[in-house]
């Protein structure tokens, strides 16, 4: 699983002073200035060297030290016009073969699926290796070979999908059980 490098939050609103900035940089509670936001009392600088962060004093203040000639940060909130832009990845099971459903696919989460494990269609039987979640954690199936769960309990498997899913609905009877035994 690749995790995206670390990088400045966006913003709606404004923009950050500078963007080089590093992820050491920003201890928990610190951010960036906002271009054209002036540098206040108990707000840091940084002083390269010998590369370490200090309160900007009155004569800093008084200069008004060019956000863009250094890195400044402050624990201050932002203000109200300004407001972070979140990415946030959701995730969501992806669609059933067409005319078919999940067996309780609403109820199952990421972490359920890792490894190669898909759910149960409704109707599907259960073989060995499948599992159900038993409200603990996952164990092998112990319905007998054959047999459809109708419980409403999430059932896991590593088989693959079947080439060609026909629809359930559209097959007779006797024809159903067999074409859900893959």
């Amino acid at each position: 699983m690749s995790t995206k490098p670390w990088q400045l939050p966006s913003l709606d609103g404004g923009t950050w002073h500078r963007d080089d900035f590093t992820e050491s940089m920003l201890p928990v509670g610190y951010r960036p200035l906002l271009r054209d936001e002036l540098p206040m009392q108990w707000d840091e600088i940084l002083i390269v060297p010998p590369d370490r962060w200090v309160m900007q004093n009155r004569d800093q203040l008084s200069a008004r030290a060019d956000p863009v000639q250094c890195h400044q940060r402050t624990s201050r909130m932002l203000p109200s016009h300004v407001r972070y832009v979140r990415e946030v990845a959701l995730w969501r099971l992806p669609n059933p073969p067409a005319g078919h459903q999940w067996h309780v696919g609403d109820a199952f989460i990421q972490e359920d699926l890792e490894g190669g494990w898909r759910p149960l269609l409704v109707g599907e039987v259960e073989h060995p290796g499948c599992e159900d979640c038993d409200g603990l954690g996952w164990v092998p199936t112990t319905l007998p070979y054959g047999i459809v769960s109708i419980y409403p309990t999430k059932c896991r498997t590593k088989r693959p999908l079947p080439d060609v899913c026909v629809a359930v609905e559209t097959l007779p009877v006797k024809k159903r059980i067999r074409a859900l035994e893959i």
